[in-house]
């Protein structure tokens, strides 16, 4: 069967379903199947909109972070955005850093969720190079350890400077997540017990990753 007949199955199928319904049993439908979706998609396609206008406009986002399960506070947003943006230097002047909070955060009721179509959204963001790094948990980084979005952090591990710091291993055994202080977790206001910061794999090497392991772990 085409793509063309399934679609006009499944939409029979729902008005049918549909019409069997009343008022309230609608809304109840739609907001159980429906809506969720449809916040996901919207938003979804507000982040491509807000990636495809600074590429446009110069590329003057250099670098996007974004926590994954994980919540920052005003100030450690902050400390990830403008602070490290002056951390950069005047080489950098005219440019933006940016963090795109947690992408887990259900947006309907605010709280922390693993559904698909989160799950779905942030990594159609991630192939789309919206995000460099991510500040998660332990929970969060073995959930996504499976689509390989990670770096391989060997090279950092080998660095006398930073190979006392605790490591996250990906599925083929390579160092990918460091472990942050528990100041610098304090200091960006995160409320689990651990955190780690990882990045996302790319075969260009990103200077700014160097960066801001110096800047976190300075």
């Amino acid at each position: 069967m085409s793509n063309k007949g399934s679609l006009s199955e499944f939409i029979s199928k729902e008005k049918e379903k549909i019409s069997k319904l009343d008022r309230h049993q609608k809304l109840i439908y739609f907001r159980d199947y429906y809506l969720l979706k449809i916040i996901i998609a919207v938003l979804l396609i507000i982040g491509i909109c807000w990636f495809l206008h600074d590429v446009l406009n110069r590329n003057k986002t250099i670098y996007t972070g974004a926590g994954v399960g994980v919540n920052l506070s005003q100030a450690g947003e902050k400390m990830v955005t403008d602070d490290f943006l002056a951390f950069l230097g005047n080489g950098y002047k005219n440019k933006v850093v940016k963090y795109g909070g947690n992408t887990l955060m259900d947006p309907q009721n605010g709280s922390d969720v693993n559904s698909y179509n989160l799950t779905m959204a942030f990594l159609s963001q991630v192939n789309g190079g919206m995000f460099q790094y991510f500040l998660m948990t332990e929970d969060q980084f073995e959930v996504y350890m499976q689509y390989d979005i990670y770096l391989d952090l060997s090279d950092v591990k080998e660095d006398p400077r930073y190979k006392d710091i605790e490591y996250l291993n990906d599925a083929q055994g390579h160092p990918a997540a460091m472990k942050l202080s528990d100041t610098t977790r304090q200091k960006l206001g995160i409320t689990s017990e651990e955190a780690y910061i990882a990045f996302a794999y790319s075969e260009k090497q990103n200077e700014l990753n160097n960066r801001m392991i110096e800047y976190l772990f300075s």
